[in-house]
């Protein structure tokens, strides 16, 4: 249970732009949202970090547009980067192929104990 309030649908949808939202409480009690059509602007929030923009004569220092990190994090990726490698692989064929070696030398003389 959680004791901040939980932002939810009234009933169960898949339509998130029309449906009737609620907040549940950490107590189990919900409550109506109203969501205003031209919300109130908001301050920005948050530090600002100085960068320097270099154009073709010179170089002029700007703040960071604070939504460009936000706007890289839900660009949609065409590919996964490359992060994994091959070695836990590698690493798995040759335990196996050890084994299997000992496998068959333990089997090789168990048959020649046998003969005797």
């Amino acid at each position: 249970m959680t004791p901040e309030p939980v932002l939810t649908t009234v009933a169960e949808t898949k339509d998130f732009e029309t449906a009737d939202l609620s907040r549940i409480s950490g107590s189990g009690v919900p409550s109506p949202v109203v969501v205003a059509e031209n919300p109130a602007p908001v301050a920005a929030t948050g530090r600002v970090q100085q960068g320097e923009v270099v154009t073709g004569g010179g170089s002029v220092t700007a703040a960071q547009d604070p939504r460009a990190d936000e706007r890289a994090r839900t660009t949609t990726r065409t590919a996964l980067p490359q992060t994994a490698s091959s070695l836990p692989t590698v690493a798995l064929f040759g335990a196996l192929a050890m084994l299997a070696g000992l496998a068959l030398s333990l089997r090789q003389r168990s048959l020649v104990a046998a003969r005797g």
